[in-house]
């Protein structure tokens, strides 16, 4: 199905408009081609693809057309204008898609024996973003999410995570506790981060263990904190008092990754 809109007085315009506002939860807003590509390459499920007539050939050629997406064709300024992050692009043919968002499943995650690593009231989307694309750069099989985090499908995480959330398992948990059971049932370690701790990250072995790390401001809630089975710090200058977020995250990527080597 193709359909053109021309102005942002139709109201198919405003529908679509209206729909990005306020997506229903199996729904994704894929923002520009490089992000398009990633969802792609990623093998979701394409509901509706946003493009100017002018660059349609170039988008159509990469997807599955069995897949029959709905084609709305728009002026790239009215694309654009449709963009939720803070600065639409500029320097390529602006596109949007509606992708069917991923069903991971949280035993497949348990049962892959890799690192998995938990946020715990993470509110900054360039945090978990950039969290997503780290730990999918370091072979950590999954994410799990708890509290008040930003959302893994948000535009500005998408963008963030330079479309690592479509490749990398992502679960938002409510009954924490039982998944951590489960974990420790099947031999995993639950590791925090904390400066105060005497055991340094270096020291812990390679094996299979669960990250926890905690708000940008406020750490680790006690109650996350006392489901720990170790607590480990990462050393540093006093040049400053503490890491960023994702500084700490990447570091503790890095140096189990590297044990894998």
């Amino acid at each position: 199905m193709m359909v053109e809109i021309t102005s942002r007085q139709n109201p198919l315009y405003k529908e679509v408009k209206s729909i990005i506002s306020d997506l229903q939860a199996d729904l994704i807003v894929v923002e520009g081609k490089k992000l398009f590509l990633e969802a792609v390459n990623s093998s979701c499920k394409l509901a509706k693809i946003i493009v100017d007539k002018k660059n349609s050939a170039e988008i159509i050629k990469l997807i599955d057309t069995q897949l029959n997406p709905e084609i709305i064709y728009m002026e790239n300024d009215l694309i654009s204008s449709l963009y939720t992050t803070d600065s639409s692009p500029t320097t390529e043919s602006p596109v949007i898609a509606f992708v069917a968002r991923p069903n991971w499943n949280l035993n497949d995650i348990i049962a892959s024996g890799k690192h998995i690593s938990c946020l715990v009231d993470v509110q900054d989307p360039g945090n978990v973003g950039t969290v997503l694309r780290s730990a999918l750069a370091f072979d950590t099989a999954g994410i799990f999410l708890l509290g008040s985090c930003a959302k893994p499908f948000n535009t500005k995480t998408i963008r963030a995570s330079a479309g690592a959330v479509f490749k990398l398992p992502c679960i938002e948990l409510s009954d924490y506790k039982t998944v951590f059971a489960e974990l420790k049932n099947k031999e995993y370690q639950v590791v925090a981060t904390s400066s105060k701790s005497s055991l340094q990250l270096r020291d812990l072995k390679k094996g299979k263990q669960l990250f926890l790390f905690g708000n940008e401001g406020k750490g680790l809630p006690e109650e996350i904190l006392n489901q720990s089975d170790v607590i480990v710090k990462i050393p540093h200058s006093k040049n400053v008092e503490s890491l960023n977020l994702a500084a700490s995250a990447n570091i503790v990527f890095w140096e189990m990754y590297k044990k894998s080597l």
